[in-house]
């Protein structure tokens, strides 16, 4: 179980949209979703919007946010393990970006895991809470194995991205992916 603190004052619609996921049922949610990118010793991320059988979060489209033009709502940083952000453009250090673009569902959230600070997320993702409890739960779920490419297959990769093949990007996308399924088995508001 993992217990998370709001910034419902600070970023009131980023809060509102994140509950209405929590509070809605399997299927539209994010109860039965998985956990979809790993990054050891940086964050876990989870809410990928897509189709839920696939354990993405099958979102509608959500009206603008005012709040993602803001740019009060990115002061906020990740300085510490817990800390949970919306992840729109969190760079992960593999040259592919997570989230989509700022017009997308606005669904996926990261959780830092430490033990250090994760500066590279700072100003391009809203932070809107922290781990109240449950901090070992994202522990455990930042300590599972993930997918490796090998040597060789990183450096064409680089190759190919420099010489503008699009399917560079579609291979990275399964670079810290978990090699098993974490999935959120129930979520809901705890008062």
């Amino acid at each position: 179980r993992v217990v998370i603190g709001l910034y419902g004052e600070l970023v009131p619609n980023v809060v509102e949209r994140f509950l209405a996921l929590v509070n809605a049922p399997p299927g539209e949610g994010y109860a039965g979703t998985v956990f979809h990118r790993i990054k050891p010793g940086a964050y876990v991320l989870a809410g990928q919007a897509g189709s839920y059988r696939m354990g993405q979060v099958q979102a509608r489209r959500s009206p603008p946010n005012p709040e993602l033009l803001d740019g009060a709502s990115f002061r906020e940083r990740h300085l510490r393990p817990g800390t949970v952000s919306l992840a729109l453009g969190a760079a992960t250090g593999d040259g592919d970006a997570v989230g989509a673009e700022r017009s997308s569902a606005q669904t996926e959230f990261l959780i830092t895991t430490g033990p250090a600070p994760v500066p590279s997320l700072d100003g391009e993702n809203v932070v809107f809470g922290r781990v109240l409890s449950g901090l070992e739960t994202v522990t455990r779920v930042a300590a599972t194995p993930t997918f490796k490419p090998s040597s060789n297959s990183v450096a064409w990769n680089q190759v190919a991205e420099w010489v503008g093949d699009d399917r560079a990007a579609k291979a990275r996308e399964s670079w810290n992916k978990p090699t098993q399924a974490i999935v959120i088995t129930r979520t809901g508001e705890v008062s």
